[in-house]
C-alpha cells in the first residue's frame, strides 16, 4: 500500500534525524 509506505518513509526519516541527534548528544556527553 503506497499510503503506508509513505508513512513508513516519514517515520524512518524522523527516526533517522532523532537517532543522529541522540548519537551526537551521547558523543558530546562522553
Amino acid at each position: 500500500d503506497e499510503a503506508s509506505l509513505q508513512a513508513l518513509r516519514a517515520a524512518w526519516q524522523f527516526y533517522k534525524e532523532r537517532g543522529y541527534a541522540l548519537e551526537k548528544h551521547d558523543l558530546r556527553r562522553v
